[in-house]
């Protein structure tokens, strides 16, 4: 019993310091991703091409979709799965928070409260901020406001998640599924790692569906 005792204890002593070592490695991801980020704002507020500036700031927020998932891990016990509800949110606002100067967009978000394995959880994140980005840029050109409604839901194994705007709506390029621009791509790409389906129309603004298995 004594020598079960000492092997057990041992066992949690290795486990402790695994997860301090875990937590300690996610930090420092963490903060090499923030120092990443600020160098790209750094290059991007020096840059006077508005092209250049453009691309650089889509570059951010790729990255910053990677940051919130990794503040959302550390905040969680588990490092293996992200509560999507609090990614997801986060990860809008900052966002958001980027095309501040864009007029009065208002958000609606509907979020469900569950997990997906962190690998999932960045594919999703990269989603949300491609499809969110494209809407800032793009929606509401010639307007002064809009509505946008997140929705993300799982139902069994099934989840969907929905981006719908009331902007302009989109061109034929991208609705026949042509265009080749980086945004959509990644979108595609992401989606069929997810081995999900994509969907993106014209309804009353645009409307993108994408189902993934959860």
């Amino acid at each position: 019993i004594t020598e079960r005792k000492r092997v057990e204890e041992e066992i949690q002593k290795q486990l402790s310091e695994k997860e301090i070592l875990l937590k300690e490695i996610h930090h420092r991801v963490k903060n090499n991703i923030a120092n990443i980020e600020g160098l790209l704002s750094m290059h991007a507020d020096s840059q006077s091409n508005p092209e250049v500036r453009s691309a650089l700031k889509d570059a951010i927020l790729r990255v910053q979709s990677m940051r919130v998932l990794y503040d959302n891990l550390l905040i969680g016990k588990d490092y293996h799965e992200v509560n999507l509800l609090k990614y997801a949110e986060s990860l809008i606002d900052s966002i958001v928070s980027v095309f501040s100067g864009s007029g009065k967009i208002t958000i609606e978000k509907k979020i469900a409260d569950f997990t997906l394995p962190a690998k999932k959880a960045i594919s999703v994140g990269i989603i949300i901020n491609e499809l969110l980005t494209n809407v800032f840029k793009y929606a509401f050109k010639g307007r002064e406001s809009g509505l946008v409604s997140i929705n993300l839901e799982k139902k069994g194994n099934t989840a969907t998640l929905t981006v719908h705007d009331n902007g302009i709506g989109i061109d034929e390029k991208i609705q026949s599924n042509k265009s080749s621009g980086l945004g959509m791509m990644l979108v595609k790409m992401l989606t069929e790692q997810l081995n999900g389906t994509c969907s993106i129309r014209n309804d009353n603004g645009t409307k993108s569906v994408i189902q993934f298995e959860a």
